[in-house]
């Protein structure tokens, strides 16, 4: 990996820990994305947009078409569970968009260097 996808990527690194598991309590992690979507109406479309931000950053990477879907079919189901008031909330909290999707531009890294690119 180069020095600008290496940065790139310790900033969506950040960005996702920030977003998704920033805060233990009760041995529950959570991030801002939980707190922000409590905010009525406009909290799930803020966390949507940071999750869609993540997603463009991550395109970088130069991911498969099938990582790109998998990546949006992520931030669909945790847009269109969120709009369901607490319930919405609980589950983006346990979902984990920004994480799931670090982990598929992770995966995509990895192979890429174990094939040498």
């Amino acid at each position: 990996m180069n020095d600008s996808n290496d940065k790139s990527y310790r900033h969506l690194e950040t960005v996702a820990n920030l977003m998704d598991d920033k805060f233990k309590v009760l041995g529950f992690r959570f991030g801002l994305n939980f707190l922000i979507d409590l905010i009525p109406e406009v909290g799930d479309i803020v966390t949507t947009l940071i999750a869609l931000y993540i997603f463009t950053v991550a395109l970088k990477f130069k991911v498969s078409k099938t990582t790109i879907t998998r990546m949006l079919v992520n931030i669909i189901i945790y847009f269109v569970i969120g709009l369901i008031p607490w319930l919405g909330d609980i589950f983006g909290a346990w979902w984990k968009p920004n994480k799931r999707n670090l982990k598929l531009v992770r995966q995509k890294i990895d192979q890429s260097f174990e094939n040498g690119y």
